[in-house]
């Protein structure tokens, strides 16, 4: 089954060194039936911008449309007439897609019928610093709700126009960008989309990006200024009851969130209430815990103290059992020496009676030979 064509329209002034960024972009979709439809009103860069753009030209996907300058407006409403897509997404020329931004708000619109535009979150990226920072809808005050007039009334919930993507039955039926609201065309058109009932679906994914630099048309405050008072006006204008129902909406809601407020407010007194007494509970124990410290700090110098004492002691009877093994030792060895002694003692008196027999051997003898002389 063919994929359904997206018409991505791209109004082109003054961005060479950004443009092929913002194309690759898109061409390096993971969904790919795409095409671009580029418009150069009238740049002064042109003939820088005409070397990029030659590149592209090859590919079929690829459409450019050359006018002298007419604004923004017009340039994005020429790029509508000539595009094909069932879907349209608009795109500076200066900013550029996440690579699934295509595929996955198609998978949505494909899948819920009822819904006629899709927008998700995106990036800001800040040239002179490279610094990138994720923008969510889900920071405006009010619900993200599908019938998203009050929402846009207050303020542009979708942010850039290349997070959204919608039908082309919706552009039928809406007709062009309204002329006049140069900076907050995609403004005017949103709220207009949302008066005549398109439901507005919001995809909470960063799935683009915003390049933030000194020439951006948002730099210049009174020019949006304006041109958010012109698509109000525009809008009161077309659909006064619509803006009626949705001032009125927005003063309940104000009134809810007041209400909310109150409550929290409230609360917040009995929570300081409840913490100054916690806090009160919590000096006291303090008090009683530099009590218990100091007490504790006592007992332990004392248990301190008898521990030194324990040592002492310890060594003291480390010290006397060396004594009494130097001491058992010295005894042990006059053991020993009284049992030498003796033996020496009793080896004298063998040795003496050895000698007293010997003599009384020697005696008898000589008696007897006295004696056989004197017979004879």
């Amino acid at each position: 089954m063919t994929k359904p064509l997206v018409s991505v329209l791209i109004a082109y002034y003054n961005h060479a060194k950004y443009v092929k960024k913002t194309l690759d972009s898109v061409l390096t979709q993971t969904y790919p039936n795409v095409e671009i439809i580029i418009v150069n009103d009238g740049s002064p860069d042109n003939a820088e911008f005409q070397k990029v753009i030659q590149e592209y030209l090859p590919d079929p996907r690829v459409t450019l449309i050359n006018q002298t300058n007419q604004g923004i407006v017009a340039a994005r409403n020429v790029a509508m007439t000539r595009a094909k897509g069932e879907y349209f997404n608009l795109l500076d020329s200066d900013d550029w897609l996440h690579p699934e931004k295509i595929e996955r708000q198609v998978d949505f619109l494909e899948s819920n019928r009822d819904y006629g535009l899709i927008y998700s979150d995106y990036y800001n990226v800040y040239e002179e610093t490279n610094e990138v920072l994720p923008i969510l809808a889900t920071r405006h005050i009010l619900e993200l709700e599908p019938e998203l007039f009050t929402a846009m009334w207050v303020g542009n919930v979708i942010g850039g126009p290349h997070t959204a993507m919608f039908r082309r039955e919706w552009f039928e039926k809406a007709g062009f960008l309204l002329s006049g609201t140069d900076g907050c065309d995609d403004y005017e058109y949103w709220l207009r989309l949302a008066a005549m009932g398109c439901r507005m679906y919001y995809l909470p994914e960063l799935l683009a990006y915003r390049r933030e630099h000194v020439y951006n048309t948002s730099k210049d405050k009174n020019l949006m200024n304006q041109g958010r008072l012109k698509a109000r006006a525009a809008i009161a204008e077309k659909f006064p009851e619509h803006v009626s129902c949705g001032m009125q909406n927005f003063i309940d809601q104000l009134g809810k969130m007041l209400e909310e407020r109150n409550r929290w407010n409230e609360q917040l007194v009995n929570d300081n209430q409840r913490l100054l007494k916690d806090i009160y509970a919590l000096r006291q124990w303090m008090f009683k815990l530099e009590g218990d410290v100091s007490s504790y700090q006592e007992a332990f110098s004392e248990v301190e103290y008898t521990n030194s004492v324990v040592r002492h002691v310890l060594d003291l009877q480390g010290e006397l059992n060396r004594h009494i093994e130097e001491i058992q030792r010295k005894n042990d060895h006059i053991l020993y020496l009284e049992s030498y002694i003796q033996k020496l003692e009793q080896n004298q008196q063998q040795m003496a009676n050895s000698k007293l027999m010997r003599l009384a051997n020697l005696f008898s003898s000589g008696f007897n030979r006295v004696k056989g002389t004197t017979r004879s």
